[in-house]
């Protein structure tokens, strides 16, 4: 259970920094290549953005529950 709430934490706390860093990336791209493109362009480009979002917090999450689960000093027999 230790495992899944580090994790679940740590994927929070850097959610925020990668939802920064895509709402950056796109206000780059509308102010550069959105500037006069339709409503539709701009809601498909942040679904796949939301979705990259998504990937990254799992593939973070993943990460930290991999690196705590082969941990040698979390073994089952420390608890």
């Amino acid at each position: 259970m230790a495992a899944l709430s580090y994790s679940f934490c740590l994927t929070i706390l850097h959610s925020f920094w990668q939802a920064g860093a895509l709402l950056l990336c796109y206000n780059f791209f509308e102010k550069t290549f959105l500037k006069n493109g339709q409503p539709l362009q701009k809601r498909n480009f942040l679904l796949l953005l939301v979705s990259f979002q998504f990937a990254l917090s799992f593939t973070t999450f993943y990460y930290y529950l991999n690196q705590y689960m082969n941990d040698g000093t979390n073994s089952a027999a420390g608890f």
